[in-house]
């Protein structure tokens, strides 16, 4: 139960911290962060953030409604895991929140603290809808 109420309190805290904090803009090209739910049409987030919190990294993305976040335990180059506890994701379609079953994280590179990579995920609301989800990232400062 106490790990539920720490998770979920990190869940408040960096919904706080996506509006006030975005990635860093100011070298480079604009950070980049799209989604695909059910293999529909690809969504690029109009805020992007990235925020570390309790030794995971969170990037987040938001269009209109829908907000998704993908997490890592680490910034290196290489794959992470649900099954490992490595990577997380989360997934808020107007006000509905749906947290991940299965999932992987591929960071590609890192190169002056900027990310790039790709996800896919399943998530579920509750026990009632599942919702496939995969996408990119790039140029995430950090």
């Amino acid at each position: 139960m106490k790990s539920i109420l720490l998770i979920l309190s990190a869940i408040c805290l960096v919904t706080v911290f996506i509006s006030c904090k975005k990635s860093s803009t100011s070298q480079g090209p604009p950070p980049v962060f799209s989604w695909r739910m059910d293999n529909g049409a690809e969504q690029l987030s109009d805020t992007t953030s990235f925020l570390s919190l309790f030794g995971y990294n969170y990037i987040f993305g938001k269009k209109g409604t829908t907000s998704v976040f993908v997490s890592t335990n680490s910034t290196n180059p290489g794959t992470y895991s649900t099954m490992s506890a490595s990577a997380a994701f989360g997934l808020t379609i107007a006000g509905t929140q749906y947290s991940s079953l299965s999932g992987t994280v591929m960071i590609i590179s890192n190169s002056n603290r900027r990310l790039m990579g790709n996800y896919s995920a399943e998530l579920i609301n509750g026990n009632i809808d599942t919702v496939i989800l995969s996408g990119t990232f790039s140029n995430i400062g950090y």
